[in-house]
């Protein structure tokens, strides 16, 4: 078990992964090593610039969030949002956020709907310099900080809210890689 590094994006597309103002959805098959695993499934930070968002496993649960500090060093942030089953079981499970801005973080597992937290207005940018990393996160020394203990397996990352019908549509079969929502697929 390791982490990834995704490589900076190619010239073609520099914006890859920061989202500003839009929605966005990030969906992968995961499978824990242990009980109780915790660690980031999924990060885009920078730490110099202290706003991007994250998906991890704290206490088997799953659990999102997104943040920002604006140039007065003002903080926004979004209510972490927490799932309600433990998935750390030693089985694959199917994990998925859905993020609609001003509006609401909707947490999937195997599928189904689970949590629903309300973000009330926000309007701040997810736009910073960070690699984004699959399986934990990193000081400025690169050392990993918060491993995930486990496997990630079809990663997907779109720039668009998915519904529950788009996401068990596509969960089990083969995914549509040429949609135009779709910013990433590992």
């Amino acid at each position: 078990d390791g982490h990834m590094l995704i490589s900076n994006p190619p010239a073609a597309n520099p914006e890859m992964l920061n989202i500003g103002l839009s929605n966005f959805t990030f969906e992968a098959w995961i499978k824990t090593d242990q009980i109780q695993s915790n660690g980031r499934l999924f990060l885009k930070m920078s730490q110099t610039e202290n706003s991007g968002y994250s998906l991890r496993l704290l206490g088997g649960k799953l659990w999102a969030h997104y943040f920002a500090e604006d140039s007065t060093n003002t903080q926004f942030s979004a209510t972490p949002c927490q799932g309600v089953n433990n998935l750390s079981d030693g089985l694959w499970h199917h994990v998925a956020v859905s993020v609609e801005r001003g509006a609401q973080i909707q947490l999937y597992e195997d599928g189904a709907p689970t949590t629903a937290c309300t973000v009330d207005g926000e309007s701040f940018s997810l736009v910073n310099s960070g690699i984004p990393t699959f399986g934990g996160n990193f000081d400025s020394n690169y050392s990993n900080i918060d491993p995930f203990d486990g496997m990630i397996d079809d990663a997907f990352f779109w720039k668009s809210a998915r519904s529950e019908t788009e996401i068990i549509g596509e969960m089990c079969g083969n995914p549509n890689t040429t949609h135009t929502d779709l910013l990433g697929y590992w």
